[in-house]
């Protein structure tokens, strides 16, 4: 199986090879990705009905995109809600010992928190000129101060700014407008 198309071929038609592929490429990441919300454990649980649901459930995907996005929305769903059950349980207990605590701030946080994470690594993998001036554009530095700190032309500032943007949109998508007004 070499290629993205191939493998969400055979992911789509069950094939053993593609699980195993799936498997040894896929498992260890999306642990990872769980452990931003839950503890090891946990995320690893969630990452195996994961698996077994892909296995098991009649899914089909039409391209590797969306399968990531399918992949990556589980992970972060189970997880949320894993969050939520354990915060219902806790505010239980605390209702009972007459207090009281605000889960969906909780876990508001918690989602801004994985956003701002996304967004730095997509950040982080700019080309070198690109990341150096998108970062001093959010330190809030002017157009004309950034050209001036780094030697360079407006039109390279702007330029490399809006290649920054463009590749922002590309990878955050739904993420890229939220982050915006946040």
């Amino acid at each position: 199986m070499h290629t993205n198309e191939q493998f969400i071929k055979a992911l789509n038609r069950k094939k053993e090879e593609a699980f195993q592929m799936l498997f040894k490429d896929y498992y260890a990441s999306l642990v990872m990705y769980a452990m931003h919300y839950v503890r090891q454990e946990v995320a690893e649980d969630i990452v195996q009905d994961l698996m077994t649901l892909l296995w098991e459930k009649d899914t089909y995907f039409d391209s590797i995109s969306a399968f990531h996005s399918f992949i990556y929305l589980f992970i972060r769903n189970r997880s949320i809600n894993h969050l939520k059950h354990q915060k219902a349980e806790l505010n239980y207990i605390n209702y009972r010992q007459g207090e009281s605590i605000s889960d969906e701030s909780e876990v508001f946080q918690v989602m801004e928190e994985e956003i701002y994470r996304i967004f730095f690594n997509v950040i982080d993998q700019l080309p070198e000129r690109c990341k150096e001036i998108f970062k001093l554009h959010l330190a809030g530095k002017k157009e004309n101060e950034i050209a001036s700190q780094l030697g360079i032309s407006l039109s390279t500032v702007k330029s490399q700014k809006q290649k920054a943007f463009q590749r922002l949109k590309e990878r955050l998508n739904p993420l890229f407008f939220f982050l915006l007004f946040m």
